[in-house]
């Protein structure tokens, strides 16, 4: 301490030094809690089981031999392909990381907005008259291809419904995000599902939470993300800020 610093603190009273220490003990405690309490946000599964925020993709894939495993709801306003007796979709993703950059999975989309998979010895709607099991199913891809580097943000492209069977949830697109701190920011442009311009934002609140928000076709959606532990992800949306959705997923490394 230098003297004339010194010599001040020494010339406090004995109430005077004890605020001082109180101070400087609330003032690191802070900084201690605000470094822990402020990740960055991390790649995490959308609803598509590639990384991204909701029903928008982000510029971000999981490490190498990273795998996951969810499930998600939405209304039928809000993913293609719900029957017009079923009030949404359940999708059932796996996705995987088996070469750099790269992540690729399978989705089941249950038409009826069950979960599991089941066969109908007819068809379940006039849209879907046919018997058969009660899923679409469909391939995605992921590639991230350059990494973010100071101001320069993060660019990755992917396809959607690969090989599906109706493709109705089939889009190509582009995408950029750039992180900051505790802060996320996405724009990219697509065709078909993800036609125009879409982006969002996502803000780590705590190490367990994030808070959401993207634009596609117009609409909004908001709402939180939570890992109560490490591997799981829980999703808690309002699309268009009016319906419910949300999912539950899981994600690992081999």
């Amino acid at each position: 301490m230098p003297l004339n610093a010194a010599a001040a603190y020494h010339s406090l009273t004995r109430a005077g030094r004890s605020w001082w220490l109180r101070l400087i003990t609330g003032v690191t405690g802070f900084m201690s809690l605000a470094a822990i309490w402020s990740p960055p946000c991390h790649a995490a599964p959308s609803f598509y089981g590639t990384t991204g925020l909701y029903e928008t993709p982000t510029a971000a894939v999981a490490p190498r031999g990273a795998w996951s495993v969810g499930t998600t709801y939405v209304g039928r306003d809000y993913r293609p392909g719900a029957a017009s007796i079923s009030p949404g979709t359940v999708a059932n993703a796996f996705t995987v990381t088996l070469l750099p950059r790269l992540e690729m999975g399978i989705v089941l989309t249950n038409f009826e907005g069950k979960l599991g998979v089941s066969r109908r010895d007819r068809g379940v709607s006039p849209d879907y008259g046919i018997a058969g099991y009660t899923v679409d199913r469909s391939a995605m891809a992921q590639w991230l291809v350059v990494t973010q580097k100071g101001s320069r943000p993060a660019m990755a492209v992917g396809v959607r419904d690969l090989f599906g069977i109706q493709q109705l949830q089939q889009a190509e697109y582009g995408v950029m995000s750039w992180r900051q701190g505790r802060l996320m920011l996405s724009a990219g442009l697509g065709r078909q599902a993800l036609r125009g311009i879409f982006g969002g934002a996502e803000f780590a609140i705590t190490p367990q939470v994030t808070s959401i928000v993207e634009q596609l076709h117009g609409q909004w959606n908001g709402g939180f993300r939570l890992t109560p532990l490490r591997d799981i992800q829980f999703d808690a949306a309002l699309m268009g800020f009016r319906s419910l959705g949300g999912g539950l997923s899981y994600r690992r490394r081999f």
